[in-house]
C-alpha cells in the first residue's frame, strides 16, 4: 500500500514537472515565497539589532567600555563609536 502511494506521488510529480505552465506557477509561488521570508528575516534582524543599540546605550550611559558593550551586544567597535558621536 505505502509503495503504491510513493508510486503514485512520483508520477504525479514527473508529470507535472513536464508541464510548462505547472512549473512557471511553481517557481513563481516560490519565487513570492522566497521574498516574503526574506523580508520577514530582515524585518527580524532590524528589530533585533535596534535592541542590541538600546542596549548598547544603556551601557554607554553607564560609561561602560566600548570592549564590554562589544562583548554584551555582539555589535562592532565601530557601531559604537557611531552612537557615541550621534549623541
Amino acid at each position: 500500500m505505502e509503495k503504491e502511494a510513493k508510486d503514485k506521488l512520483v508520477e504525479k510529480v514527473d508529470n507535472y514537472s513536464k508541464n510548462k505552465k505547472m512549473v512557471k506557477l511553481y517557481s513563481k509561488y516560490t519565487r513570492q515565497e522566497l521574498e516574503r521570508n526574506t523580508l520577514i528575516r530582515e524585518a527580524e534582524l532590524r528589530g533585533i539589532n535596534q535592541e542590541k543599540i538600546e542596549i548598547a546605550k544603556n551601557l554607554l550611559s553607564m560609561n561602560m567600555s566600548n570592549e564590554d558593550i562589544v562583548m554584551a551586544t555582539g555589535l562592532s567597535i565601530e557601531e559604537i563609536e557611531k552612537l557615541k558621536s550621534d549623541d
